[in-house]
């Protein structure tokens, strides 16, 4: 169990619940850890762009065994590994940042909190893997021609925005 702002009201009667990242929703283990704007802009923000809003846990317990055991079907242990590693670094990132806005006033930058939680995978994972690389999880963003690259056109995708 966590010292929440909602466990915390049931149980000594406080009255501000409001979730110290956002200030707009009672503070719960659902909503600190994987609905709070931050929160989810956290799990998206990091390089494996995980939807926390697509996590099925509603309790402490729930996301407890969600980080144990992550319900990647067809995966080897290996990877269930590194998932486990890179969830439960994100959770405690996500419960340190919620201690510093609450109890030291941080204001938070996410970019300074998504760089560092990526750097700590990578260092945790040297550590334990001597032949890990940081640099292979990345594909380098290059151009290469594709089987049919001998025709004469190359197709272009391309997103556009207009403000109106």
């Amino acid at each position: 169990m966590f010292f929440l702002k909602s466990n915390l009201a049931r149980r000594l009667g406080i009255t501000d619940t409001d979730c110290p990242l956002c200030n707009t929703a009672i503070e719960n283990e659902r909503h600190l850890f994987l609905d709070c704007p931050l929160s989810r802009a956290i799990w998206f923000g990091v390089n494996w762009s995980m939807r926390s809003d697509a996590i099925y846990a509603a309790n402490s317990l729930e996301i407890l065994n969600w980080v144990i055991d992550p319900p990647l079907f067809g995966q080897d242990a290996s990877m269930k590994s590194h998932y486990s590693l890179v969830w439960a670094l994100t959770l405690e990132t996500i419960w340190n940042l919620r201690n510093k806005v609450l109890h030291g006033n941080e204001i938070p930058k996410l970019t300074t909190i998504i760089c560092g939680l990526e750097q700590r995978v990578h260092e945790f994972k040297e550590l334990v893997s001597p032949d890990y690389k940081a640099d292979s999880l990345r594909e380098p963003a290059v151009w290469r021609p594709h089987c049919w690259s001998n025709q004469k056109y190359v197709k272009l995708d391309v997103e556009v925005v207009q403000f109106v």
